[in-house]
């Protein structure tokens, strides 16, 4: 899986190598423009893969753009390159080799937000159908979350936990699964 460093999941890596999308990398890059600032997440700004790679210079691609992504070989887990074609930050955050889950993993959907309110948080969908938590800041798997299957859809609640969207009686696993991952 590669993030973005503001924010949004924009690539995945498969077992053949990995590839990023340029329409989604293009439309992700637009919300740097504006990004939301606050004392509890700046705590953690240079600590992240990407402080201070973008300069002041930096403009983001503000368009539909198809620029296909050039091959290039698998990055490293939790090293920053640029992209090169739209010259963002990227990070590769899972590695098959080395962690949970051991095949295919990536967002769930592009528009649906992989991290949680404080971004310490990011849950991964493999390919499996199972849903893993990452650690937003330190990139280190966290755990599989039980109950939750192929079919589920996952939402991060404003507060922090995750809730289900589609009324199920899963929703109280997620909740029950979510708080005792957080008491420990």
């Amino acid at each position: 899986m590669i993030i973005k460093v503001i924010g949004v999941l924009v690539a995945s890596i498969a077992s053949t190598g990995w590839s990023a999308t340029p329409g989604i990398v293009a439309g992700v890059a637009a919300s740097a423009k504006n990004p939301v600032s606050t004392p509890e997440l700046d705590q953690y700004a240079s600590s992240r893969p990407c402080a201070g790679f973008y300069t002041a210079a930096f403009r983001p691609v503000i368009k539909q753009d198809r620029t296909p992504a050039p091959r290039s070989s698998r990055p490293e887990k939790g090293k920053r390159f640029s992209d090169p074609v739209y010259k963002t930050c990227v990070v590769r955050v899972t590695d098959a080799a080395k962690e949970p889950p051991s095949t295919f993993a990536r967002n769930d959907y592009a528009r649906r937000q992989a991290f949680n309110a404080d971004d310490s948080l990011i849950i991964i969908y493999a390919i499996d159908g199972s849903w893993h938590l990452y650690d937003a800041r330190t990139l280190k798997y966290v755990k599989k979350l039980k109950g939750v299957g192929g079919d589920a859809e996952p939402q991060w609640h404003s507060r922090g936990g995750i809730h289900e969207t589609l009324a199920r009686c899963i929703t109280l696993r997620i909740m029950a699964e979510w708080k005792s991952m957080r008491s420990t």
